[in-house]
């Protein structure tokens, strides 16, 4: 059974006033819910969220193995995220790394005060002591 591909709603905007909105469908020939391996790959409405993080700060962890020792970079003011993985790629030598952006959870305590609980999010990368494997990087533009 194919399924019928969905509409999109794009909202652009300049300043935080909205200019226009267009209404796109997939392109001819693209599903609208496809799965590679393990993922699900599905078009979304990009009205779904309500903030983006344009200039992200990012943690490199580089793991020595055997002895799992790691030594830890933070980035700030890097172009994009394939600026990062250059930088590593180049560092790592014979090490693995793992690639995190930096994010403050911020939520309100029950007294009315905000709690700020630093963390990070994984993009890839190996961590020899959790036994998991996260996969190797490969990127390439154009």
């Amino acid at each position: 059974m194919r399924s019928q591909p969905r509409l999109l709603v794009r909202w652009r905007a300049l300043a935080g006033l909205v200019l226009k909105r267009s209404i796109l469908s997939p392109p001819a020939g693209c599903r609208s819910i496809d799965t590679l391996g393990t993922m699900e790959i599905s078009l979304i409405d990009p009205r779904d969220t309500t903030w983006e993080l344009r200039d992200p700060t990012y943690r490199v962890y580089f793991w020595t193995v055997p002895d799992s020792v790691s030594y830890e970079w933070r980035i700030t003011d890097a172009a994009d995220v394939h600026e990062v993985i250059a930088w590593a790629e180049a560092e790592r030598g014979e090490r693995t790394y793992e690639l995190f952006i930096e994010h403050v959870d911020r939520r309100a305590s029950g007294a009315g005060e905000w709690i700020e609980e630093p963390g990070l999010i994984r993009l890839v990368g190996d961590n020899p002591t959790t036994g998991r494997i996260g996969g190797s990087v490969s990127i390439s533009e154009g």
